[in-house]
């Protein structure tokens, strides 16, 4: 049997298919980059102490995924009395407030 594999036309290569990279079909080398970012929810009270509500850590691709992560997290903790997220580097800079 012939071990060469025939691809119909118009589907995509699986080396470049974004379930190929979910599922472990490239090789470790192929994967991007990932940083780890920190998100913190917090609650600004009266504009005096900023008391944090959630801490987290994300694994993230750039720092603008980190902010959309943190953006839906204000939206689920807007509950708790949340009103303020930062995103936060490895060395614990402020990279974005929400």
């Amino acid at each position: 049997m012939n071990s060469r594999r025939v691809r119909r036309p118009g589907a995509p290569a699986r080396e470049r298919c974004v379930s190929s990279q979910r599922w472990g079909f490239l090789s470790p080398q192929a994967k991007q980059p990932v940083m780890q970012f920190h998100i913190e929810i917090t609650c600004d009270a009266a504009g005096v102490s900023i008391k944090v509500i959630y801490r987290t850590v994300v694994d993230e691709m750039t720092p603008f995924r980190a902010k959309t992560k943190a953006g839906a997290l204000l939206n689920l903790y807007a509950g708790r009395g949340a009103n303020g997220a930062r995103v936060l580097d490895q060395k614990n800079n402020e990279l974005f407030k929400l």
